[in-house]
């Protein structure tokens, strides 16, 4: 075993057993580290279980085992109106796993997950069947865990601080690569790269090297960057002293390096993160009055300065217009575009070569999310999923609890989170960020009605100067 992969599988034992958050704020850290094998890959027949992934396991595990949530909790998981059509999906999707690639057997091709080959082939039983819904059944088990810690104000407040700590991470792997990078020295970040699927941690532009960090991939790298920049800044009111002055700073890190990593489905991403916050700021502006007016002038402010900027300098954008116009305008030339757009259609012709009922979980991978969810599980697991996400929208927080605006923040960070993976997603599971915001989502649904949470609403109403009948306009304690 390589020292890279014993030292982690040792902090992620060691965290198991510590009191408090820590396992939880590792597990945020570890999804920074997408391209290394916590176990060597040869032990597992060359399947890559990531620290990410283990972290989440053993975080569940801790969950059930140690902090006893409770039976409201745990049934939460059969419930239509919680988790429980998201948990209907994960089965089917288990079921399809191995069922569909053998009842479907050699009678339509697709692109494998894992296989290395550009062309599509018969469809046939995988490991990657196997890989594919464990990754998909642990990320149930991350939106599960996140929706257990948002039930309690003390379980927000760790959430949230978990988030920014993995914003931390992200940006400081993106950083690292950089340096490394620069002085000639990546083959440091070698043990940390030994994952068994391929890694284009080298890929540049004219304009220069793209920042991947320690994730497999540009794309997957600015994905990150999206997920926690939406996340923290969108969701900055759960954060108070010294915490609203670091939401504002790493976000604005986490746009540099989403900048740097030179990805087209990141690009875009970032541009309607940035409409989702003005989107954001001017619901709240119309909901909490004259208290939300900040954030919103702020951005119009920002945006008239940058205009004028622009006006009386117009060349100061030659640059980024050439990365745009390489990366983003001129990307349907690329052979990347292509081989992209190959698989989507190969996804696609599976869908209804399998009469609408899939290739199977792990059987194909896509370019998008939406035609990967199509192609593997099929119209059961599309409905499914769609249901899901329109319960989590349509879910309203609990009143007496000043939890709205935090509830309605989550809802908007998930937006460009969604759309990032819609362009480059190639799996069916949503990602990590996306998880734990359904689960923050959920679990703010149907927070705990205690004692104390409630006094201490009440008096964190009286300070905004809020009265306890009206909770839109209460600040969030997290």
């Amino acid at each position: 075993m390589e020292a890279s992969s014993f030292i982690a599988i040792s902090v992620l034992v060691a965290a198991l057993f510590v009191r408090g958050p820590f396992l939880l704020y590792v597990t945020f850290i570890a999804q920074s580290f997408g391209s290394m094998a916590a176990i060597p890959p040869g032990l597992l027949g060359g399947i890559t279980l990531t620290p990410g992934w283990i972290a989440i396991a053993l975080l569940t595990f801790q969950t059930i085992v140690m902090r006893r949530p409770g039976r409201a909790a745990l049934v939460s998981v059969l419930d239509p109106k919680q988790l429980g059509l998201l948990t209907a999906c994960a089965l089917y999707g288990v079921f399809s796993a191995f069922v569909f690639p053998r009842l479907f057997e050699g009678e339509v091709r697709v692109v494998p997950m894992r296989v290395m080959i550009r062309a599509a082939v018969p469809l046939t039983p995988t490991t990657s069947n196997l890989t594919q819904a464990l990754y998909f059944l642990l990320t149930v088990a991350t939106v599960w865990t996140a929706h257990v810690f948002a039930r309690t104000v003390e379980g927000r407040r760790q959430l949230l601080k978990g988030i920014m700590i993995g914003g931390m991470a992200a940006v400081l792997t993106g950083v690292l690569d950089m340096v490394a990078s620069t002085v000639g020295l990546t083959a440091m970040l070698a043990p940390f790269r030994n994952a068994s699927y391929a890694l284009l941690v080298d890929a540049e532009v004219s304009f220069g090297r793209r920042v991947v960090g320690l994730m497999t991939e540009a794309s997957s790298y600015g994905g990150l960057c999206i997920g926690y920049l939406s996340s923290i800044f969108l969701m900055r009111t759960g954060y108070v002293g010294r915490g609203r002055t670091w939401s504002w700073l790493l976000s604005l890190g986490l746009i540099v390096m989403a900048v740097l990593s030179t990805s087209s489905s990141t690009y875009v991403a970032l541009a309607v993160c940035i409409m989702t916050i003005m989107m954001a700021a001017t619901v709240d502006t119309l909901k909490v009055g004259v208290r939300g007016i900040a954030p919103i002038s702020l951005a119009y402010l920002a945006l008239v300065s940058v205009l004028l900027v622009l006006a009386l300098k117009p060349d100061i954008l030659d640059g980024a217009m050439v990365a745009i116009d390489q990366t983003v305008l001129q990307k349907h030339k690329t052979s990347s575009y292509a081989e992209r757009g190959y698989w989507n259609q190969t996804a696609l012709d599976a869908f209804l070569g399998t009469y609408g009922l899939g290739a199977g979980l792990g059987s194909l991978r896509a370019s998008s999310w939406a035609l990967a969810v199509l192609g593997n599980i099929g119209a059961v697991g599309a409905f499914l999923t769609a249901a899901f996400i329109a319960v989590r929208f349509s879910a309203k927080a609990p009143s007496g609890l000043g939890l709205d605006r935090l509830h309605r923040a989550a809802k908007f960070a998930l937006i460009p989170i969604l759309v990032a993976a819609s362009l480059a997603g190639t799996s069916v599971y949503f990602g990590f960020a996306a998880a734990v915001l359904f689960g923050l989502i959920s679990g703010i649904a149907n927070a705990e009605r205690t004692p104390v949470e409630a006094g201490r609403s009440v008096v964190l109403q009286a300070r905004a100067g809020v009265s306890p009948q009206s909770q839109t306009g209460a600040k969030t304690f997290t």
